[in-house]
């Protein structure tokens, strides 16, 4: 049974169950109807979550490997290069991190369509 189906069935029905004095059965039963409808949906956010941050610590990684060369080749590579390739490095982050946003948005759409 949909929780949302459940939920106004005993809106529709609230009479009768205080009537008979069901209030803590159907609150145990909303409740357990409701966090069975949010897991999908919080184990989504979850991975979304881990994928931002795997992404992000990729990225600190590669301006880590930037800057050690950059350290290790002073006299070979001009400050500029250095600068343009970190610049280059947060320009990747925010694209990974809007193709993250837009799944998310992707998501959200095809949630709501079903």
């Amino acid at each position: 049974m949909f929780y949302s189906t459940h939920f106004i069935e005993s809106l529709a029905g609230l009479p009768t169950i205080r009537a008979f004095g069901w209030q803590q059965d159907e609150r145990s039963l909303n409740l357990e109807l409701l966090n069975t409808s949010q897991k999908p949906f919080y184990l989504l956010f979850m991975i979304q979550r881990w994928l931002t941050l795997i992404l992000d610590l990729v990225c600190v990684g590669l301006a880590l490997i930037v800057t050690g060369l950059a350290v290790k080749l002073r006299d070979v590579v001009s400050p500029g290069f250095t600068g343009v390739a970190l610049v280059n490095i947060i320009d990747f982050n925010l694209s990974l991190q809007g193709l993250v946003m837009w799944c998310k948005f992707e998501g959200n759409r095809l949630v709501s369509l079903c």
